[in-house]
Parts: structure tokens; sequence; C-alpha cells
């Protein structure tokens, strides 16, 4: 979630060109598990879905006004687990294929580089994702 803020405004910036989305997932770093000391959030780890839906909303107020949809992975962690996704990853897909696969986060996690990606569609493209 670190780099949170930089995802909403790829979001902002370029929404007339891609859909964005964000699947919540298992708590990586959960208060009643293996947390950091300092950490910001302190989010227990999830016991059911409703309970992961209340951390999601922590997460969508974070992402401000962001046109970011915002999902939950079921408590079967199913996304999470397709997509190697613990704690955090970008993908970008196109026409149902994957096109990106970013590195496994928070080193790998780079918005910036899904920037550099979807800049390099965009002449070409009026709208890359369109799920």
């Amino acid at each position: 979630m670190a780099k949170l803020n930089q995802f909403a405004e790829l979001a902002l910036d370029l929404a007339p060109f891609a859909d964005f989305i964000t699947i919540y997932t298992e708590e990586a770093h959960p208060t009643d598990g293996w947390a950091f000391r300092d950490n910001a959030y302190h989010i227990k780890s999830h016991a059911s879905l409703s309970e992961r839906r209340s951390a999601a909303e922590h997460v969508a107020k974070l992402m401000g006004n962001a046109p970011i949809d915002l999902f939950l992975d079921n408590m079967e962690n199913t996304a999470c687990l397709k997509y190697g996704a613990n704690p955090e990853r970008l993908y970008i897909v196109y026409e149902g294929n994957i096109v990106y696969q970013g590195s496994k986060g928070p080193i790998g996690y780079k918005p910036e580089e899904v920037r550099t990606f979807l800049q390099q569609y965009m002449p070409q493209k009026k709208k890359i994702i369109n799920l």
C-alpha cells in the first residue's frame, strides 16, 4: 500500500486510455500475524469476507477519487494464488491476455513501469483495456 497513491495518480492520468481495477487480497502484514512494528495500517487477518470488505473500504478511501474499481478476492485467495500477487503485483490485460506482469511487490510494484507501458500503446489505441 506504500505506492497506492502512485497507482491512484496513474489511474487519474490515464483513465481515458485504460480501465483500472484493484483486487483486495489477504492482508500481507496483519496486526495479529507477521506485522511491522511501525506499520501505518492496523488491519487484522480477515476471518470473513465481511472483514475483508471492511479493510478494502479503508483502501478505497486512500485511493480518493481515482477511477479504480475495487474487487475482493474470495476467502480461498484464488486471485492472489493464481496471479502470484502476494503481497501485491501489477498487471495489464489487453483483449483477455496478460501483456504486462510486474514483479512481486513491494520492491517489484512499480506504477511508473505501467505508465511507460501504457504510454507506448496510447498513440495506437483509443482505449487499452476494455473489461
